[in-house]
């Protein structure tokens, strides 16, 4: 973030941020997709909680350089997709060394990287969402799955491909509507060990309380793309409209709190049947990690060539004792019971 200039950051505020413009842009996209065809392309959704693998799952799949997907190139300009393949053509002669990203997880990005961009849709969507904490998506207007259609589509085309990959975090709370909506596609749930996921999100939240309290405009950017999921802008996720929820009296600062939202996230997704949606897959992170098989298998299933992409991935999961997590043994068997259950309903052929 402390690269970007003034102009850098002055075209985000314009084009992603609460402005007439990106009222007009976004506006124009449910228009035209009013007019479009049902999608009925194969497009893959990569989701999960965040930290869950769904960015390695992402590049590695990306990597196979026959589908599209939301770059840093396109931004940010996410709303209009002819501006963004005016600006990304303007710029695909550079090539940029990879840097490492925020997260200090040894993910290297540049700008012809793909990363979770869409988010700026449902934003325009949904824009209480940035004022209180997320609830499972109960409805999602026809206008606004068309117009969310209408923009994958374009994307693809813009990049000469008929399909997209999309990693979205936030995707799961919608997993029942759009895995109807789009009957063809694919939609691939990561899962990932509760303490090893739990531990990561206490990590990278401490991280972006750093980074946030160094850098303003990186808070204001994760707030101007939809990424709430650590840091000072953090939401939790609940999946219940009851007065209670159960982050109440909390301290984020805690592994009991992230372990707590692990749980409420995937009892969730268990509970709820989705699991056993037809085109919906749980993909443990873990496995794909121990298996290139595996990977295969889910590139035979989204219809991508089963080359093996890139550096295998790795689990960074550790030994770890009761006392060193200081979580209460109830919170930690739920936890584990949980992921067993869901081990049980993964994608595994």
């Amino acid at each position: 973030m402390s690269a970007y200039t003034n102009l850098d950051k002055s075209l985000h505020r314009l084009f992603l941020g609460n402005s007439q413009l990106s009222e007009f842009l976004y506006d124009r996209l449910l228009k035209k997709g009013q007019s479009k065809e049902i999608d009925s392309c194969n497009h893959i959704f990569v989701t999960g909680l965040a930290r869950s693998g769904t960015t390695a799952i992402l590049n590695k799949l990306y990597a196979s350089q026959k589908i599209g997907s939301f770059l840093y190139k396109h931004m940010p300009f996410i709303l209009s997709p002819t501006l963004a393949k005016v600006y990304s053509n303007l710029n695909s002669s550079q090539k940029v060394k990879g840097v490492e990203r925020l997260h200090k997880d040894s993910i290297y990005i540049n700008s012809h990287s793909p990363e979770c961009l869409d988010e700026v849709f449902w934003i325009k969507s949904f824009p209480h969402l940035k004022k209180i904490h997320p609830v499972e998506y109960q409805n999602i207007s026809n206008a606004v799955l068309s117009g969310y259609s209408y923009l994958l589509s374009s994307f693809a085309k813009i990049q000469n491909q008929s399909r997209m990959l999309i990693k979205n975090n936030n995707h799961h709370i919608r997993l029942k509507v759009l895995s109807k909506y789009f009957p063809n596609s694919h939609f691939l749930c990561l899962i990932r060990d509760p303490i090893a996921h739990s531990r990561s999100l206490l990590s990278q939240h401490l991280n972006f309380l750093e980074i946030h309290q160094k850098d303003p405009f990186a808070l204001e950017y994760m707030n101007l793309i939809g990424h709430y999921e650590f840091g000072q802008n953090c939401i939790p996720f609940s999946y219940s409209s009851d007065n209670q929820k159960w982050y109440s009296g909390l301290n984020k600062l805690t592994l009991e709190y992230w372990l707590l939202q692990w749980i409420n996230t995937y009892k969730w997704i268990f509970n709820s049947d989705i699991a056993n949606y037809k085109n919906v897959h749980i993909i443990v992170y873990e496995r794909i990690c121990e298996s290139t098989h595996l990977f295969t298998q889910i590139c035979e299933l989204t219809g991508l060539p089963t080359s093996y992409f890139g550096l295998p991935l790795k689990s960074s999961n550790s030994n770890w004792t009761l006392e060193d997590l200081n979580v209460k043994r109830s919170i930690l068997d739920e936890a584990m019971d949980t992921y067993n259950s869901l081990l049980k309903q993964s994608f595994n052929p």
